[in-house]
This record gives C-alpha cells, sequence and structure tokens, in this order.
C-alpha cells in the first residue's frame, strides 16, 4: 500500500505500481520522467521519491543493505587494525621484558667476575634498586628476581627485595604479582608498616585494574597494621606515609559510602 513503512523491495514495488494505477488521477504519477526516476531508484534500492514521507529508518537500512560490502570490509579492516594493535603492543613489552633481561644479565655477569659470592646477592638487589630509581622498572624487577635467586631473601633485609619488586610491579600495574610481593615481604618482616600500607593502597583502588583483587575490608586491616607500625614523628618519609594511609581511607570512603571512614581520612590527614 502507498505510504506503508515496510522495508522490503517487494513492498516498494507494490506501492509503486499502486501509484501507478490509483483510480484517483491526482495521486498517480504526473509525469513520465516522474516514473522513470522511482524506477531507477527501486533498481539501486534506494528509497523512491514520490511514494509518500519515507521513514528515517527505511533511509538507514537501504543505505547499509546497498552497501553492505563496503561496510563489512571496514569493519574487517577497523577489527583487523585493533587486533594488530593489540598483537603489536603485547609484543613490545615482550621484547622491552627480554631486553631487560639481557641488560640485567649482562651486569650480573660482570659483577660476578669482581664480587665475591656472598656479596653477589646484595650488589645485584642493588642494581635493581638504581634501575628503580631511574624508572626502569623493567630491569629492576629482573634484577630483584636474580637478587633472590641468588639467596638475597635470606638475607636480614631480605623483605626489602620483595617490597620494592613488588611497588615496581604496582607501578606496571600488574597488582596480582604486586600482591604477592607485599605478602611474601611482611611474611619475612611482620613489622614492616610500608608492606601493610602498600597491600592496602593496591587493595582499596585497584577496582578499575583489577577488580578480582579489590577488599576493602582487608584493605582496612592492612591500614591499621600499617599505623602500628608507622615510622616516628622525626623520620623524613612520615608525612608520605600517612599521607597513603589518607588516600587508603579515602578510596574506602569513595567506594562504600556507607562505610564512617571520611573522618577517619581526615583525621589521617591531621
Amino acid at each position: 500500500a502507498v505510504g506503508s513503512t515496510d522495508l522490503t523491495p517487494e513492498q516498494d514495488l507494490d506501492s509503486l505500481l499502486t501509484k501507478c494505477l490509483d483510480p484517483a488521477s491526482y495521486q498517480r504519477y504526473e509525469t513520465a520522467a516522474q516514473l522513470s526516476d522511482d524506477l531507477q531508484r527501486f533498481l539501486e534500492d534506494r528509497p523512491l521519491r514520490q511514494i509518500g514521507p519515507v521513514p528515517k529508518r527505511q533511509v538507514v537500512f537501504k543505505f547499509l543493505r546497498r552497501n553492505r560490502r563496503q561496510l563489512i570490509a571496514g569493519i574487517g579492516t577497523v577489527a583487523a587494525c585493533a587486533l594488530l594493535g593489540g598483537a603489536v603492543h603485547l609484543v613490545t613489552v615482550r621484547l622491552e621484558r627480554w631486553n631487560a633481561a639481557d641488560e640485567v644479565a649482562a651486569k650480573v655477569r660482570d659483577l660476578a667476575a669482581r664480587v665475591s659470592d656472598d656479596k653477589l646477592p646484595a650488589q645485584v638487589f642493588r642494581i635493581g634498586w638504581e634501575y628503580s630509581q631511574q624508572n626502569h622498572y623493567h630491569q629492576a624487577i629482573d634484577a630483584f628476581t636474580r637478587a633472590i635467586e641468588l639467596g638475597y631473601d635470606n638475607d636480614d633485609a631480605g623483605y626489602q627485595v620483595y617490597f620494592y619488586r613488588g611497588k615496581c610491579h604496582a607501578i606496571l600495574d600488574e597488582d596480582r604479582a604486586a600482591l604477592d610481593d607485599y605478602t611474601e615481604a611482611i611474611s619475612l618482616k611482620p613489622d614492616y608498616g610500608h608492606a601493610y600500607l602498600s597491600r592496602a593502597l593496591l587493595r582499596a583502588s585497584s577496582r578499575s585494574r583489577s577488580p578480582k583483587l579489590m577488599d576493602l575490608d582487608e584493605a582496612l586491616r592492612d591500614v591499621n597494621e600499617a599505623l602500628k607500625y608507622a615510622p616516628p614523628d622525626n623520620d623524613s618519609a612520615t608525612g608520605i606515609y600517612f599521607h597513603d594511609v589518607a588516600k587508603v581511607y579515602a578510596a574506602v570512603a569513595y567506594a562504600d559510602p556507607k562505610n564512617p571512614n571520611q573522618s577517619l581520612c581526615k583525621a589521617a590527614e591531621d
């Protein structure tokens, strides 16, 4: 019928013929040119110009159907680019880690030739520390790992290697690895407040990156332990320490508005 919103080609043809044969002359095509134009548009799968108002969805549907091959090819290209981009990123990260491992291995070999076996683990740990201070986190992680393999974690200060490796993992958004390292540091030194605090920050603020690791109750337990082992007031790092405590309370209060931690956050900042 004339003016139907049906989207099939058969309905378009029916509408065109109905207009040609309409008993009322004023409803028919006024000229042969108008009929020719609509016939051509029908063959090209375009909305008919002389058949009343055309619904927008019909215009869109016909455009999609008419250009489906080009659209499919375009979508395929976009998808391929996205997949390729992801693959390139993964390859780049892998190459960075391989290069970092090679660089650290060369330094360790050089150290091993000059340093006694008992001092080598501490020296390799020092390499990791220096890399971390230069923001070369892949190299730092590899050096800390080598220090652990050499037995540095058996030393009285061995908890530090896990803590600092955890910090590097956290900076690289490798939250699970960071959480495991902070936990290991705490197991080696149960009164290490910085490890509790870093684990609390991770558990309170990992919603977007690693939602499965987010645990507000555990974050609050960790921050309470961190407060037990806070550095003395004359320590240069005390201000930063309590600022991080406040960040944990703020993250918990933001994630759980019913939790009365806004006041705790204010108290921590004070």
